[in-house]
Formats: structure tokens, C-alpha cells, sequence
């Protein structure tokens, strides 16, 4: 290619990567679908009040809990804050799973560091587990 065309085409290349830039920008900044508003409104997540007078279970919706952790999160802390149990009135309502095998509601990651998140510990049962050791063939 000789010199008189690179120019051109390097101008070219650099008004596209602008344009793309701007449209990622500006996509990004909008919402870009993403946010509390794509999660479908009758989405649920179960949860399991920590007080063990009280040990309620119960569904919330996704969007509402979801809400709560973007109002209620401190980056600098480890830990998802608690919501309002409806049952005692009290701070202790956390994000929990059922066990497919047993039935049983527990706390996600109640398990060992390390371990599938899901892992019952009643029956130790874990849905992630199988699903991984069936995908890779075993």
C-alpha cells in the first residue's frame, strides 16, 4: 500500500473507533437494559430470617431485595446487610436455598469456605455439583 492511501484509511479507522466509543458510552450511561427493570416482576428469591426464635421462610420480590442491597450495601464490608424479617420485625432476613433432595431451607454458602454455595447441610446435596459433574461427563 503506498503512503497516500494510509493516511486516509487510518483517519477512517480512527472516526469508527470514536463513534463506537461513543455509542458503548452512551448505551452504558442510559442503562443499557440492564438494572433493577430487567428482572421480570413477578421474579422471586427466597429468604430465611436468621433469628432463631423466629426462622421464618418465605419469598420476597427479586426486584424489592434487590433494590434494598443497592440502597443498603457497604462496599467496605464483607457481608450482605439484613433485611426487616415480616414475621419478628427484626434485622435478620437473608438470601437462602431449598434443597432439591431434601426439602430443606439454609442460608447459602452454610457449608465450608470453599465448597458450592448450595450444598445442603443436612443431606450435602448440591445442585451446582451435579450439574458440573454431568456436564463434564462423569
Amino acid at each position: 500500500m503506498d503512503e497516500s492511501m494510509k493516511k486516509p484509511i487510518m483517519v477512517v479507522v480512527i472516526v469508527v473507533c470514536l463513534v463506537l466509543a461513543a455509542v458503548i458510552t452512551w448505551r452504558t450511561r442510559r442503562g443499557g437494559g440492564g438494572g433493577l427493570n430487567s428482572i421480570p416482576a413477578d421474579a422471586k428469591v427466597l429468604v430465611k430470617c436468621g433469628n432463631s426464635e423466629c426462622g421464618a421462610e418465605y419469598e420476597v420480590s427479586e426486584r424489592e431485595y434487590y433494590a434494598f442491597l443497592k440502597k443498603n450495601i457497604n462496599p467496605l464490608l464483607n457481608s450482605t446487610p439484613p433485611m426487616t424479617c415480616n414475621e419478628c420485625g427484626k434485622p435478620s432476613i437473608y438470601p437462602a436455598v431449598k434443597c432439591e433432595k431434601c426439602g430443606n431451607v439454609f442460608f447459602k454458602n452454610a457449608g465450608k469456605p470453599g465448597d458450592f454455595p448450595d450444598r445442603c447441610p443436612k443431606c450435602e446435596y448440591s445442585k451446582m455439583e451435579d450439574e458440573r459433574k454431568r456436564g463434564s461427563g462423569r
